[in-house]
């Protein structure tokens, strides 16, 4: 599969869990309308930059609920 990323690219492997099991990895990007755009499998979520404090402060709340903040 041919994944287009954009610029200032960067990909987060993820951790394999306890039971061996490997999550997709996430690739991060800003697009041409400086956009913050995650792919995970050919899924998208583009943010806002505004937004990205609050998103950070929520995984981080998301964390802690558990148990490894």
């Amino acid at each position: 599969m041919i994944s287009r990323l954009f610029n200032n690219a960067h990909v987060l492997f993820q951790k394999t869990n306890d039971d061996g099991i490997t999550e997709a990895a996430i690739a991060a990007s800003v697009d041409n309308g400086d956009m913050v755009v995650l792919e995970q499998e050919g899924r998208h979520i583009v943010i806002d930059p505004a937004s990205v404090p609050e998103l950070c402060r929520l995984l981080k709340q998301l964390q802690k609920e558990l148990g490894n903040g």
